[in-house]
């Protein structure tokens, strides 16, 4: 089972990403950005609502790793 980092609406992205994997995000509505890290399998999925009003910024350091 995944847990969030961060506790909110997030158990929603989890519970979701779980049943319907990462076509979940095809079933959101409304603002939203967020990256969801499965380290099951070391797998991130990074996705923003169509419109884009909720801002998402990411980048990766110097030494490769994302943050």
């Amino acid at each position: 089972m995944l847990k969030p980092l961060i506790k909110k609406k997030k158990f929603f992205f989890l519970g979701q990403y779980e049943e319907h994997g990462e076509n979940f995000v095809d079933m959101l509505d409304g603002m939203f950005s967020f990256v969801l890290l499965d380290t099951r399998d070391n797998s991130f999925i990074v996705a923003r609502d169509a419109i884009g009003i909720t801002s998402l910024y990411i980048g990766w350091g110097l030494d490769g790793k994302f943050g």
